[in-house]
């Protein structure tokens, strides 16, 4: 509702400026209902469930400065980068800074991402925190169990997850959407447990390197010296 009414006021100068102005305001303010929320670091840290599907966002909206810059992003459809969890006081600073001379009339050149590719779709999952997140989501628990129980129950009257690989009910869980964007995003075909991935994140993830030709990230192969 913020954002809806943040867009009714695009051209509003001085709502721009007190958003630029916020930039700097690292204060945390926790989110409530946030179903169907995807912020790969937050799921990385626990705070959001991954439930397979959503409204992604680049921008940690946990934080005030992280808020004000998805809303300018959104509002003006300009991209100067984005305000992750922990963002040091200087690259807000600097991100203030950029949005200022903006404002001010300079032409400013937009972010650029390090994850190029001609391939269309699915930008949203093209980062190594949401390879992460996708890999977090996969664990067990009390709270991905309810969340799927209820959607059995409240959308196909299941008492059960099917087993059927093609039944519809199977999107009740988000563990099938993971597994099909972990195949997407990396060079792992064969099918793997939880586990199996977790052990493979920590053993390859200072080693994965974006190939731009396929979209996806794969294990960077070292060279023996001559």
């Amino acid at each position: 509702m913020c954002l809806v009414g943040a867009n009714q006021h695009k051209d509003d100068k001085a709502l721009l400026a007190g958003l630029v102005y916020q930039l700097v305001d690292p204060t945390e303010r926790p989110l409530k209902d946030t179903d169907r929320l995807i912020i790969w670091e937050r799921i990385i840290s626990g705070e959001i469930l991954f439930e397979g599907k959503g409204f992604q966002i680049e921008d940690d909206i946990f934080m005030v400065a992280g808020r004000a810059n998805w809303i300018l992003r959104s509002v003006t459809k300009k991209d100067f980068g984005y305000v992750k969890p922990k963002a040091s006081a200087e690259s807000l600073r600097s991100l203030k800074a950029t949005w200022n001379r903006w404002l001010a009339g300079e032409t400013v050149s937009e972010y650029s991402t390090p994850f190029p590719t001609a391939a269309k779709g699915l930008e949203e999952i093209r980062s190594l925190a949401a390879l992460e997140a996708l890999i977090v989501s996969l664990k067990p628990s009390k709270e991905k169990d309810r969340k799927t129980s209820e959607c059995l129950n409240n959308v196909y009257h299941l008492d059960t997850l099917p087993t059927k690989a093609d039944a519809p009910g199977r999107l009740c869980s988000s563990d099938p959407w993971a597994y099909t964007y972990l195949a997407k995003l990396t060079d792992v075909t064969e099918e793997h447990d939880p586990t199996w991935w977790s052990k493979w994140w920590q053993e390859n993830k200072a080693a994965l390197t974006w190939d731009p030709e396929t979209a996806r990230f794969v294990v960077r192969k070292e060279t023996s010296k001559p």
